[in-house]
């Protein structure tokens, strides 16, 4: 991801009809995101992953960048006050000039007990990068050291996305590079056992030399099922997308390309039950690196590709998804309209492309992009970052956008 950016949230509420229904839950011109106030720091900022398990309850996690050392970034929504979004407590384990710990994910459970999150990313020390995780059970973030089983790689271990369904049940996921050099799959569990809770980790399948997972989304059917994506390079120079299916055991499951593509990536995904899930994405286009917005959907049997906006002539990517329904879900990223110029992008259930959450959200920004989008009761918050140009060169700042 880029790292010249400022965090930014949207937020956006949707119509209600009769019992909580959504009125029109196709119509565009039905909803509208704002702009929400968050808090940056004096730095680079980026919001990179976003997850509410209550209207009033949200936490992001992302990272700033100030004197060539990137640390962890973590903000909370309490439904009060200015800022709506102020930065609080997270663990930075590699302090140093050129040092890095990103928080790239996380997840809420919703029946946790003292607000119970996880949040993942990565982070340098030795020159080598390790996996990183951090929970939140009373606002403060606590680094948890993750050991040589859950870094199985002697180079790079990267966590990329988390989902938790209860306190007692995560599951994390990103790759490795392996001794040869090739990217593997990795995914790791939040569990109870007999020795109490502990991460470890999980096997999971690589169908090609190089595997990576992107996002990955759990639920309650009445155990856990988890669906994880990303995209799989084989034999020759194109990436496909690439599903694995959960958690008992980890399987590869066959998942569309669109015809033609020299790159397709799935980059996150939401699940509602065992026969519901959206995954979102890019795929490139032709041979000048023109990319299209990518959208499938799982319906308990097979992975279906379905129609996705694409506003730009140019370049457009999603980056998160979220789903309450099969009939309500809400997709963020971003569409680059020219060079060095990007704008927010969101898309509902049709494929429809949102307007009103797409362009710059003040004078000042020429580059905005959403990373993740977390809904709950009728209710979005989507995050990202925007940069603008200071005398002393760009500058990012945390981005929130509410709606729909």
């Amino acid at each position: 991801m880029l790292h010249e950016h400022r965090g930014i949230t949207w937020r956006c509420w949707l119509q209600q009809g009769g019992a909580g229904a959504v009125s029109n839950p196709h119509h565009v011109a039905a909803r509208a995101f704002v702009l929400e106030s968050s808090q940056s720091l004096p730095a680079n900022d980026a919001l990179n992953g976003v997850s509410c398990d209550r209207v009033n309850f949200c936490r992001a996690v992302g990272d700033w960048v100030a004197g060539g050392v990137t640390r962890t970034l973590a903000e909370k929504y309490s439904g009060g006050g200015a800022p709506l979004w102020k930065t609080v407590v997270s663990s930075s384990p590699s302090p140093g000039p050129g040092a890095t710990s990103i928080l790239n994910g996380v997840s809420c459970a919703t029946n946790g007990p003292g607000n119970f999150c996880m949040a993942v990313g990565d982070y340098e020390v030795g020159g080598v990068t390790k996996t990183l995780i951090e929970r939140s059970g009373g606002g403060i973030w606590t680094w948890m050291p993750t050991g040589p089983a859950l870094n199985p790689s002697t180079t790079m271990n990267v966590l990329n996305g988390v989902s938790c369904v209860v306190s007692k049940f995560c599951e994390a996921v990103g790759f490795y590079i392996d001794a040869n050099g090739l990217q593997k799959t990795l995914i790791e569990r939040w569990s109870y056992s007999t020795g109490g809770a502990a991460w470890r980790r999980d096997a999971s399948a690589n169908p090609e030399p190089h595997d990576i997972l992107n996002g990955v989304s759990c639920v309650r059917w009445p155990k856990p099922v988890c669906e994880a994506v990303g995209a799989d390079l084989p034999v020759g120079p194109v990436w496909n997308t690439l599903v694995e299916k959960g958690p008992t055991p980890w399987a590869w499951v066959l998942s569309p390309n669109p015809p033609g593509t020299l790159y397709s990536t799935l980059n996150g995904v939401s699940c509602t039950s065992a026969t519901f899930c959206e995954a979102v994405g890019g795929w490139v286009v032709n041979a000048a690196g023109l990319t299209h917005t990518l959208r499938e959907t799982w319906n308990g049997l097979i992975w279906i590709k379905v129609f996705s906006a694409n506003p730009s002539t140019l370049n457009n990517v999603l980056s998160g998804v979220s789903c309450l329904t099969v009939n309500h879900c809400a997709a963020a990223g971003a569409d680059v309209p020219g060079v060095g110029k990007a704008k927010t992008l969101t898309e509902w259930p049709a494929g429809a492309w949102d307007p009103s959450a797409n362009g710059v959200p003040n004078p000042p920004f020429k580059y905005d992009v959403l990373n993740g989008v977390s809904c709950v009761k009728l209710m979005c918050k989507a995050v990202g970052y925007a940069r603008t140009q200071a005398a002393a060169g760009p500058i990012s700042v945390t981005l929130v956008d509410r709606g729909p």
